[in-house]
C-alpha cells in the first residue's frame, strides 16, 4: 500500500478492490479516535493522495476561517492557509452539487486557479464532504500527467466521501454524548463539593470577625491589618465558591419537557429585549429566512443560549478599535436542520484562545466570569444541537445548530 504517500513519486492509482477496502478501513481507524477533525486532515488527505498516486492533495475545512485550505501538500503546499469564498457560482458549478468532478488545467475556474496559481498540476480531482446537507469541507488531488484522473476515479473518491461524512457523522454524535456527560458529572461534582466549601468560609468569615472584634486584637492595633486580608481573602473564596455553584447549576441537565418552538419568534424577543444594549455597541441587522424551521427543545434554554452569544458579541464589539461595527443575527435552514448565526466585527478571538472558549472560568474579558459560553455550549447541547465557532475576513461568528422538530431525537418508549 502507498499509505502515507510523501508526494512527489507518483505511481499508477490503486484501483484494486483489495486497496479501497484497506482505505475504508484505515478511514474508520482515524475517525473512531478523532477528537477534532484537526487531529486527522493531514492523515486523511495523505491516505487519499496515496491511493491515487497524486502529486498533492487539500482540503478545505468551511468551518475554519470560512473556507480555508487547513491541509496542503505536494504540488499545492503553498495553499496552506489561503481562503476563498465556497459560495461563489462559479465554484458552486465548478463542483457539480455533491459529485466528484475531474478537471484539466483549462478547465478550471477563475475563483480556483486564483488560488493555486503556481501549481504545476494538470489534472484535478475534486469532491466535497456533506453532512447531514450541510458541507464540511472540500478534498482536492492533483497530479502533472495530463487526463491522469478517470470518470471511475471519481466514483471512488465520490464513495469514500460518502463514507466519511457518515463516519464524521457517527463520531460527532459521540463526542456530543460525551460532552454532555463531562458537563453532567463537572456539575454533579461542583453540587456535591460546594456545600461543605461554603460552611468552611462562612465559619472562617465568622472566625475572623470574631477575632478582629475581641479584646486580644483592640490591645494590640497591628493584628488588625493582616486579619482584615486574611478576611478579605476568605470573602474572595467564598465568592468563587458561589460560581463553582452556579457552574454546577448550569453544567446539570435540565430535564423538562420540549416543546415546538418558532425560531424566528424567539429571535424577534431576544432582539427586542436587548437591542439597546446592542444598538449602543454596533448596527444590528437581523435576518429571519422565510422557511427556517421549527426546533423541539426548552424555551428558557434556548434563550439563555442565544443571548449569552449575543453579549459575546456585543463584548468583542466594545473592546474593539473605535469604528463602524456591526453585529449580525441571521437564522436559515439546512437540511434537517435550523441554524442561527450570530457575527460581529469585534475584537475577534486569537487562535491560541480558540481551543479554551467553551473552558469553565477561561475569559478574556475584564470584569467576565467565564462561564457564558460554556452556559451556551451546554445547552445547545441539551437541547440535541451544538455550537461552532469560526472566523471570516473580517469578524467572528458563533453559529448554533438545531435539529428541526421532525427530526430530533425523540425521548425513549420503553
Amino acid at each position: 500500500m502507498y499509505f502515507d504517500h510523501t508526494g512527489g513519486g507518483a505511481h499508477p492509482p490503486e484501483r484494486t478492490e483489495a486497496h479501497l477496502h484497506a482505505v475504508y478501513r484505515k478511514l474508520f481507524s482515524l475517525v473512531k479516535g478523532m477528537r477534532h477533525p484537526s487531529e486527522i486532515e493531514e492523515a486523511l488527505m495523505l491516505t487519499l493522495q496515496g491511493l491515487m498516486g497524486a502529486d498533492g492533495g487539500g482540503l478545505c475545512h468551511i468551518f475554519d476561517d470560512g473556507a480555508r485550505f487547513v491541509v496542503a501538500t505536494g504540488q499545492v503546499s503553498h495553499i496552506k492557509g489561503a481562503a476563498f469564498d465556497l459560495s461563489s457560482p462559479r465554484i458552486s458549478n465548478f463542483l457539480n452539487g455533491d459529485c466528484a468532478v475531474v478537471k484539466t488545467r483549462e478547465n478550471v475556474p477563475p475563483d480556483v486557479l486564483q488560488v493555486v496559481l503556481n501549481a504545476r498540476f494538470e489534472s484535478m480531482l475534486v469532491t466535497p464532504i456533506v453532512i447531514n446537507g450541510m458541507p464540511y469541507g472540500l478534498m482536492g488531488l492533483v497530479s502533472n500527467t495530463p487526463n491522469y484522473f478517470e470518470a471511475r476515479d471519481c466514483e471512488s473518491i465520490y464513495e469514500i466521501s460518502r463514507f466519511l461524512a457518515m463516519l464524521f457523522e457517527n463520531r460527532a454524535r459521540e463526542l456530543v454524548w460525551n460532552e454532555r456527560l463531562h458537563y453532567e458529572r463537572m456539575g454533579q461534582m461542583c453540587m456535591s463539593v460546594v456545600p461543605g466549601l461554603q460552611t468552611a468560609s462562612s465559619d472562617l468569615i465568622q472566625k475572623f470577625s470574631q477575632l478582629r472584634s475581641s479584646s486580644v486584637c483592640l490591645e494590640c492595633p497591628t493584628l488588625d491589618w493582616p486579619l482584615e486580608e486574611a478576611s478579605a481573602s476568605v470573602e474572595h473564596m467564598s465568592r468563587r465558591v458561589q460560581d463553582l455553584r452556579t457552574l454546577g447549576e448550569i453544567c446539570l441537565p435540565h430535564r423538562r419537557a420540549f416543546e415546538q418552538i418558532d425560531v424566528g419568534e424567539l429571535i424577534g424577543k431576544v432582539v427586542s429585549h436587548e437591542r439597546t444594549a446592542i444598538e449602543r455597541e454596533a448596527t444590528l441587522r437581523v435576518t429571519v429566512a422565510e422557511d427556517v424551521p421549527k426546533v423541539l427543545g426548552d424555551m428558557r434554554l434556548m434563550w439563555d443560549a442565544l443571548v449569552e452569544v449575543i453579549h459575546n458579541a456585543v463584548r468583542a464589539v466594545r473592546l474593539a478599535p473605535a469604528g463602524a461595527h456591526e453585529i449580525r443575527i441571521y437564522a436559515y435552514r439546512r437540511p434537517n436542520t435550523a441554524v442561527i448565526e450570530v457575527e460581529d466585527t469585534g475584537s475577534g478571538i486569537e487562535p491560541a484562545d480558540s481551543l479554551r472558549i467553551y473552558e469553565p472560568f477561561f475569559t478574556t474579558w475584564p470584569g467576565c466570569k467565564g462561564l457564558g459560553l460554556v452556559k451556551a455550549h451546554n445547552y445547545a447541547l441539551q437541547m440535541h444541537g451544538n455550537i461552532y465557532y469560526h472566523r471570516r475576513a473580517n469578524s467572528t461568528v458563533f453559529m448554533l445548530s438545531f435539529p428541526d422538530a421532525q427530526h430530533a431525537p425523540q425521548p425513549e418508549v420503553f
